[in-house]
């Protein structure tokens, strides 16, 4: 009786201690993925903060450390730079912008969510849509120099702006859209993006010049090279597509009649597509090599380096290196030797769960692709 007692007894205390364990579990997700993720804290903000979301420079810089190649090619040799060569992603906690639909007064979101990553000569751009849906997309324009924060520049609806692009020839910046189900690429002028005031129009900034790209399911992410927009589109496990659109004379993506489609109009037509492994989100070419960021959920990202020249497909078996980086790797961009390196887990929705936050971009000595 008493063995039957104390068997009874262990049982229902392992019995107590799974529910609680499952109990526990459901109420963290239920707040860290589900409430955080549609819901935004209130603010008494007034304009968009320019302050880290969560860390001084001191405490990030200990965090990304923790990444071998950031300690050594971002954080060894740049401590007497100006904020360490990070610029810190403003609008995590508040970011002036717009209610969708409306315009006329200005709405403060708080769960703008970073995507997109772009380096001229002398800005640094940053996309972030609102992970409620609330309100507008925005860009965020920061001094490349001095890593002051300019202003935010409002978009267009809701778009996910999962890519930018820097066309330096014609100085127009590229943005990744979507528009009544079908992919697109819209650029601004320079120009119009310095001379833009939110402040003045209370409106959102309407591009300089918008394609449909009918031949890619999405435009999740993009990048600049030689003349031509390069597109893909992320998906979690299947095989995707880069797809390769010329940029003509003046400015724009070349245009032709394409009759597979069904449209009596001109639309940019891919000149090549190459085929990519899923979890893509953002690409870059340095020279040869080609650079494949990919990141999912908390899950390490990586970095996949290919020979661009050499390989026949961009696939992950294909590629000649790959490192290791923390979750939520977003856009990646090269600007002369140096990467720079976006990620989305100081954003409002994702911050609480993640196992590494970065608040920061950061710029690494792209040295450590010739370390190995």
């Amino acid at each position: 009786m008493k063995k039957t007692s104390k068997k009874k007894l262990f049982f229902r205390v392992i019995s107590y201690y799974l529910l609680f364990v499952l109990v526990s579990s459901g109420i963290f997700v239920s707040y860290t993925v589900l409430y955080r993720g549609k819901t935004e804290p209130k603010t008494d903000a007034v304009y968009t903060n320019t302050d880290a979301a969560l860390y001084t420079l001191k405490q990030f810089s200990d965090i990304a450390c923790q990444n071998p190649i950031i300690e050594e090619y971002a954080f060894s040799d740049n401590t007497d730079h100006l904020n360490w060569d990070t610029y810190i992603i403003p609008g995590l906690k508040a970011t002036r912008t717009l209610d969708f639909g409306q315009t006329g007064q200005a709405a403060l979101c708080t769960s703008m969510t970073p995507q997109g990553l772009a380096v001229t000569e002398d800005y640094l751009f940053i996309s972030a849509y609102c992970h409620t849906g609330e309100h507008n997309s925005v860009l965020y324009m920061l001094d490349k120099n001095s890593h002051r924060f300019l202003k935010e520049i409002v978009l267009p609806g809701r778009t996910h702006a999962g890519g930018l692009a820097y066309d330096p020839i014609h100085h127009n910046l590229w943005v990744a859209g979507r528009e009544r189900g079908v992919a697109q690429a819209n650029y601004y002028s320079l120009k119009e993006l310095e001379a833009y005031s939110f402040e003045e129009t209370k409106s959102p900034l309407k591009y300089t010049q918008k394609y449909f790209l009918y031949g890619i399911t999405r435009d999740s992410f993009l990048t600049y090279y030689d003349k031509a927009l390069y597109v893909g589109f992320f998906t979690t496990d299947a095989d995707s597509v880069i797809e390769k659109f010329a940029i003509g004379e003046d400015g724009g993506l070349v245009e032709q009649l394409d009759r597979e489609w069904g449209l009596n109009m001109k639309v940019p037509v891919a000149e090549d597509i190459t085929m990519i492994s899923g979890k893509a989100q953002g690409i870059a070419f340095y020279g040869d090599q080609l650079l494949i960021s990919q990141s999912y959920g908390v899950f390490p990202s990586s970095l996949r380096v290919f020979n661009h020249l050499l390989a026949e497909s961009l696939r992950d078996h294909q590629a000649e290196y790959n490192y290791l980086f923390p979750c939520q790797l977003e856009q990646i961009y090269v600007d002369g030797d140096t990467l720079y390196l976006l990620f989305e887990s100081a954003a409002y929705s994702y911050q609480a769960y993640v196992p590494t936050v970065m608040d920061r971009v950061i710029k690494l000595d792209l040295s450590f692709l010739n370390s190995e």
